[in-house]
């Protein structure tokens, strides 16, 4: 039972002996947690202070980007922008004293709270390869494609997007990971996972009412999504222990497989309209 499922939840019937809830107050506390985005946040946040390379860099400001360069390998890391454009552009590479870096991470909080920008676009060749947590957070974003060679989002990533809408994933997406709770309390309908991904981090689909469109490569080896309502993977502890990892926001009625083995935390988290789960 363990944050499954929604305070907001209009759920009618399920199999569960209430005997076996040893601590109440306990149980109570775990779901307050589950819907104060506020204390989820800044718990998030404390949680990733050590998270930035100690390594030294130099810092620059090009237009409306401050990058973090690594001298020794000519890349960038863009660390912020102060556009109050609504359109942003994000290029391959910049060049800075007479040299070409290549940009290839965004980092934590580098578009957190801008309250202009409405979608960032990137070069068809962009190298980026890792989104940093809390990179676009609280920001008034509402359409965004992910770079093809991007592996890694980490958490809280689009956290507060509460007008991000189109997430897209191109076919030839490389992502393999996404940190916990990255889209909390965002607006994103739909999402489409490529062959490559691998992890979900749980509590990844925490708090996405609107979440209800998915679709999964034919050729991803480790995820399905059955009945389109269910989003099933594979646990560590084998290949034939099948996880629930997410089902649709919309749902009236659930009926788990009994080839299931295990209900991901916040797999059935926001489904409003949920009124009986039957455990077949």
């Amino acid at each position: 039972m363990k944050k499954f499922f929604s305070k907001n939840s209009k759920l009618l019937m399920l199999n569960f002996n209430p005997e076996n809830i040893q601590n109440f107050d306990k149980l109570t506390k775990e779901f307050n947690w589950m819907i104060d985005p506020i204390q989820s946040y800044i718990s998030m946040m404390s949680d990733s202070e050590n998270e930035d390379n100690n390594e030294e860099k130099f810092k620059i400001v090009i237009n409306d980007f401050s990058f973090a360069l690594n001298v020794n390998d000519k890349t960038a890391c863009l660390i912020e922008c102060n556009s109050q454009n609504d359109v942003v552009f994000v290029p391959r590479s910049f060049e800075y004293d007479s040299q070409e870096f290549i940009i290839t991470n965004i980092g934590k909080c580098a578009f957190r709270d801008l309250r202009y920008i409405k979608n960032v676009q990137f070069a068809e060749d962009s190298e980026i390869r890792e989104i940093g947590s809390f990179a676009f957070a609280n920001s008034s974003l509402e359409s965004i494609v992910i770079p093809s060679h991007v592996k890694v989002i980490n958490k809280g990533a689009f956290f507060g997007c509460r007008k991000l809408k189109k997430f897209e994933l191109p076919r030839d997406s490389e992502l393999e990971k996404m940190g916990k709770q990255v889209f909390f309390d965002s607006a994103v309908e739909t999402m489409n996972i490529p062959s490559s991904f691998i992890d979900f981090n749980g509590g990844f689909c925490k708090k996405t009412p609107y979440l209800k469109n998915l679709s999964i490569s034919l050729f991803n080896m480790g995820l399905s999504y059955l009945d389109n309502k269910f989003v099933i993977g594979q646990s560590d502890l084998g290949e034939n222990f099948a996880v629930l990892l997410f089902a649709r926001r919309d749902l009236g009625k659930a009926i788990i497989p009994s080839f299931i083995n295990q209900i991901a935390p916040f797999a059935f988290d926001e489904c409003k309209q949920l009124k009986s789960v039957i455990f077949a």
